[in-house]
């Protein structure tokens, strides 16, 4: 005779062939808190009753749990347990095998927030109390199906991708927005020190060559830094030397005293007058005329001035040919018609130098019928007024002396200048 009270009171279990169904704690029906309290008890459960004074104790640890026999685990199914395990075909043998070597996790009602255990062995799921022995309910865990899992897999990998993505899409446009204001603060400060040089040479113009008068201490710098007087140079032939004639040579004269009168200071004030008056009167040396500024010329022809004709006249390194013409340059060839082809060099060129800007810009260029010549012509501020973000701006601007390179050389294959 079996010694479980709940076989002899609700019968025995149902047969494990019914319809199995899958549910989780929060799909079950309301439960009874207090069925615990009201469960039927076998004969193991009443002895530890007995033995602990009165109180329910859990069972032990899990060593104890694993060398006993799966029959000798207590399970005891609540109504609402019983009838999940109908519908849902679980057996208690299959109860007992999860308990003995399931895997244990605490979970909570999702209605009330009532602790809770959850027991997993095998595809087998059941939800009991504290004790681990109360069936609260039970279901099947459907398997996850390899390719499910797959795609789940390949979807967080894809989130996980598109969200890098978007940080380094942040991060670049933040340094390009950094890079485009140190870029306009350099031109400012370029700027500024242009308009500053150009008002200290107004300012310098405006006042003048500066004079000062020598002084003292200035004489007497000048004397210390001239150099010492060269000595006297001594003929080495022993020929006729001219004789200089001195005031020996007139003893009439030696020791003859001026007897007219004396100088005064303003005889000397008069002379000085007189003699800045006559250099005044003199004409001063007219300056020469500066040439007339040369016409414009072709390239590569040059402008040379001769002050005899007082004309220009004019030469190409290239050809060496000169003449006193002004050299008109050849027409230029009519522009070729922007196709296709036209636009798909300029992706080309683009990507060559590793430039590769939204379609946005490259919609932009194709209507303003920009060809690969044409893009090596364009300065920064027409590149922002043609309404190009400012990250292609950026792309384009710091890749233009390279596609300026390869433009030359390319002239340079071709044989050109």
């Amino acid at each position: 005779m079996p010694n479980n009270l709940a076989l002899l009171k609700y019968g025995a279990p149902p047969p494990a062939q019914c319809w199995g169904a899958t549910a989780t704690i929060q799909e079950d029906a309301p439960l009874d808190e207090d069925a615990s309290d009201d469960a039927p008890l076998n004969d193991d459960v009443l002895r530890g009753i007995a033995a602990s004074g009165g109180a329910r104790q859990p069972e032990a640890d899990e060593a104890s749990l694993a060398s006993r026999a799966t029959s000798a685990h207590t399970v005891i199914p609540t109504p609402h347990g019983r009838a999940r395990m109908g519908e849902r075909a679980v057996s208690v043998k299959e109860l007992q095998t999860a308990k003995k070597y399931g895997t244990v996790t605490r979970a909570r009602n999702g209605r009330d927030g009532a602790v809770r255990w959850k027991i997993e062995h095998n595809g087998i799921v059941y939800i009991t109390d504290r004790t681990q022995k109360l069936v609260i309910t039970t279901y099947h865990q459907s398997p996850e199906e390899p390719e499910a899992k797959d795609a789940r897999v390949r979807e967080l990998v894809r989130q996980v991708r598109e969200l890098s993505a978007e940080r380094r899409e942040a991060t670049n446009r933040l340094e390009t927005a950094v890079a485009m204001l140190l870029i306009e603060h350099r031109e400012e400060e370029r700027r500024l020190e242009e308009r500053l040089d150009a008002l200290e040479s107004e300012l310098e113009d405006a006042r003048g060559p500066r004079v000062q008068a020598a002084g003292p201490r200035d004489a007497e710098e000048k004397r210390d830094a001239a150099p010492p007087p060269a000595p006297p140079r001594t003929k080495k032939n022993s020929g006729s030397v001219a004789h200089v004639p001195s005031l020996a040579d007139f003893p009439a004269l030696n020791g003859a005293v001026w007897q007219g009168p004396a100088p005064s200071s303003e005889d000397f004030s008069a002379n000085e007058a007189r003699n800045t008056a006559c250099e005044a009167a003199e004409p001063a040396p007219a300056a020469p005329e500066p040439p007339p500024p040369p016409p414009t010329v072709p390239h590569p022809w040059k402008a040379f001035w001769d002050a005899g004709s007082k004309r220009y006249y004019f030469g190409s390194p290239r050809t060496g040919k000169v003449q006193w013409d002004v050299p008109v340059a050849p027409p230029s060839p009519p522009r070729p018609a922007y196709t296709e082809a036209s636009y798909e060099r300029l992706v080309a060129e683009l990507a060559e130098v590793r430039v590769r800007p939204s379609q946005h810009a490259l919609d932009i260029l194709r209507r303003q019928e920009v060809t690969v010549e044409d893009l090596c012509d364009l300065t920064h501020p027409m590149l922002v007024a043609a309404g190009i973000d400012q990250i292609d701006v950026y792309m384009i601007w710091n890749k233009i002396e390279v596609l300026r390179n390869r433009q030359i050389a390319r002239r340079k294959s071709r044989g050109g200048c």
